[in-house]
């Protein structure tokens, strides 16, 4: 059997920050130079926030967002994501300490894939210190946590978004493949 190439994906960032370092506007600006078009969604549910918050300061003054690219990408980019990712945290980093925490993910037709640096027993090595950690499946119709999903991916609101997603990502594709006949 010759292999296929998966289909693209999304790439998203879920990014938190602090309010007294840098602004929302700051970051969707610096998102769409990025990757240009981006998609900005928040949501209030983030029970990581208390254990981010003795790096980053005080837990009221982090807010989240995901930023989600507008163009469909090949799911290889998952690896440069978290590595330009990495570069912006240190970037923003005030005398050792991140202001901001960025974690790119793939949402694709099959799954939610997020990046991280570091290992466990349900992450696969990408490369160059990069982990994916599948977090949703799309199975029966829906995205599903698995036993590992943090629980704000596993937040039905989130899901909701997720869906939204996939179905914007597969018009995205049939119009692509409709263009190439």
């Amino acid at each position: 059997m010759k292999p296929t190439g998966p289909t693209p994906a999304l790439l998203f960032w879920s990014v938190l920050y602090h309010v007294d370092f840098v602004s929302r506007e700051t970051l969707i600006h610096d998102f769409e130079r990025f990757s240009g078009p981006v998609l900005v969604y928040s949501h209030p549910y983030y029970p990581m926030a208390k254990y981010y918050s003795s790096e980053m300061g005080a837990q009221e003054k982090l807010k989240r967002l995901f930023f989600v690219s507008l163009r469909p990408t090949p799911r290889e980019s998952l690896l440069s994501a978290k590595q330009k990712a990495l570069v912006w945290e240190q970037a923003w980093e005030d005398q050792g300490s991140r202001r901001i925490n960025i974690d790119p993910g793939l949402l694709s037709l099959e799954n939610v894939v997020l990046s991280t640096a570091k290992p466990y027993s349900h992450r696969i090595y990408l490369a160059d210190g990069i982990y994916g950690e599948l977090c949703l499946l799309f199975k029966q119709g829906k995205y599903t946590p698995l036993d590992w999903s943090y629980p704000d991916y596993s937040h039905e609101q989130v899901i909701d978004f997720f869906h939204f997603l996939r179905s914007f990502l597969k018009g995205r594709i049939k119009s692509e493949k409709s263009c190439l006949l």
